[in-house]
């Protein structure tokens, strides 16, 4: 499943900063545990796919924002080192997809909250493939210009306007390119904010 996922829907294959053998060597220091994973890890070091909307991570300590080890070290001080799961890809929005306790789960930025989605990564492939708009957004991508397609596979990610949470709208009129950092940091922030919340009640954004 993994060969043919990366075949027909990989968009960014190399990474030339690192070679074949220093991946195999920092792969080693890697939690993850899934064969498949790992293989396709060896093979082809994450990328980019369906026009950017889906990014699987990598090995690459000179680009931060595709590094295994950078995401997951930003994503646990953002949101708190009690954080459960190793995080090893994103969507178009930044929202993220983890293992842990050998199931493969989705994290809402926004919310702070975990979906079971998966038991290993070919389902996951699989899953991703039965619906991809649905879990990835490439139909919001063809609205966008593309500079802004481009800068996807280059650390941003689309943030909404008007958080999704709150009722913004999944479309190109309240998204805007966000820098991978500042944009985790802001959502963890935020998740915080709206914390606890009954569904309906009016919030007020404090920005810092």
């Amino acid at each position: 499943m993994f060969t043919l996922f990366y075949m027909s829907f990989a968009q960014n294959l190399l990474w030339p900063s690192i070679t074949p053998t220093e991946v195999l060597e920092l792969l080693r220091s890697i939690p993850i545990s899934d064969r498949d994973h790992l293989t396709f890890l060896q093979n082809h070091n994450g990328g980019y796919f369906f026009n950017n909307a889906l990014h699987l991570f990598g090995i690459a300590p000179q680009h931060g924002f595709h590094d295994l080890q950078h995401m997951n070290a930003l994503i646990k001080e953002a949101y708190g080192k009690q954080l459960p799961g190793y995080f090893f890809a994103e969507d178009v929005f930044g929202h993220l997809f983890a293992y842990h306790k050998k199931s493969v789960l989705h994290f809402d930025l926004e919310s702070a909250e975990f979906t079971t989605l998966a038991e290993s990564f070919d389902q996951f492939l699989a899953m991703i493939l039965a619906d991809v708009d649905f879990f990835c957004g490439p139909k919001l991508i063809e609205q966008l210009d593309p500079s802004t397609v481009e800068s996807l596979s280059a650390g941003f990610r689309l943030g909404p306007k008007m958080p999704f949470v709150l009722g913004g709208a999944f479309d190109a009129s309240n998204v805007v390119l966000k820098p991978y950092d500042e944009y985790i940091r802001f959502n963890a922030d935020f998740s915080r904010q709206i914390d606890g919340l009954p569904d309906g009640t009016k919030v007020k954004l404090i920005f810092k």
